[in-house]
């Protein structure tokens, strides 16, 4: 028997606090034509956020995928890099040279840290 999957549910992003919502869940847009721009992009709805209410437009969940692609395929190479770097701390005596390395790690980490956010914002569709 073939297995049922749910239908994939379009959703939108808000232009100004970047949460994502489903079409369902957006406001109506309020006071249109005073905030829209001649030529704008339509945007699906009013961000349901009761702290926002900002247009939300919507969103190509594939396209946010390939742009966040090549980030989390560097993300995992230095992942991969630091996590041999880690284990060969861990079997290395103790002097300057480890404290060196460790600092050095320290600082990759932040930078792998740094690079996750970045990938996850856009897999979710921010800027």
């Amino acid at each position: 028997m073939a297995k049922k999957t749910k239908p994939k549910e379009d959703r939108a992003q808000c232009d100004n606090c970047g949460k994502c919502w489903p079409l369902a869940e957006l406001d109506g847009c309020h006071d249109f034509w005073s905030r829209a721009t001649p030529g704008c992009t339509i945007p699906a709805g009013d961000c349901p956020d009761d702290d926002c209410g900002s247009f939300c437009y919507p969103m190509d969940e594939r396209k946010a995928l390939r742009d966040a692609l090549p980030g989390l395929l560097a993300l995992a190479k230095a992942m991969l890099k630091t996590e041999r770097a880690v284990k060969a701390l861990e079997t290395a005596s103790t002097n300057d040279d480890e404290h060196d390395r460790a600092f050095d790690l320290t600082e990759e980490v932040r930078g792998l840290m740094d690079m996750a956010r970045k990938a996850v914002a856009v897999a979710k569709g921010g800027r």
